[in-house]
């Protein structure tokens, strides 16, 4: 096998215009809005919304708890979403000396004789250098994730066990 194929990411539903991600954040600001303004309320920061009473005073401590527990909650899954988004762009090229992963500016590249095998990961699989070099994780997003990897596999780079990704 000869030559160079480039293979791309698709758009990503994590992070992209009508993603996931987008609206987690949404979600979490509305949250985290409802729960100031019952700490605030609660607080007598807010004339206009004092508790009269025990059940007015739950309810605005309801809406003060259960709002920023959810802002918390649903901020971690935004920079999640975000993460699994940086992880699934870009491009990824095979070529006669190796593999090289390219995000933006920044690119890696393993040659084959480096080149160990490859473990199946959440996200697609990762190629796992003999010694010493950077694993690159290849994003199961790409145009053509199973074309990506046959070519991997017709340069004689085979599956390793899940183990082998803890000694990188």
């Amino acid at each position: 096998m000869t030559g160079m194929t480039t293979f791309t990411a698709e758009d990503d539903t994590y992070a992209g215009f009508d993603s996931t991600g987008k609206y987690f954040g949404y979600f979490g600001l509305a949250a985290g809005a409802i729960g100031i303004t019952g700490w605030a309320a609660i607080h007598g920061h807010l004339p206009g919304l004092r508790p009269a009473d025990a059940v007015d005073q739950f309810f605005l401590a309801a809406m003060e708890w259960i709002g920023i527990g959810l802002f918390v909650i649903l901020g971690i899954a935004t920079l999640g979403s975000l993460g699994l988004s940086r992880k699934s762009r870009g491009t990824v090229t095979v070529d006669d000396l190796g593999v090289t992963r390219q995000i933006g500016e920044r690119s890696w590249k393993l040659r084959w004789p480096e080149l160990e095998g490859y473990v199946v990961v959440s996200g697609g699989i990762a190629l796992v250098p003999r010694e010493g070099g950077k694993m690159i994780e290849i994003p199961r997003f790409l145009d053509d994730y199973s074309g990506c990897i046959a070519e991997i596999e017709a340069r004689g780079v085979g599956r390793l066990p899940p183990s082998r990704l803890k000694r990188c």
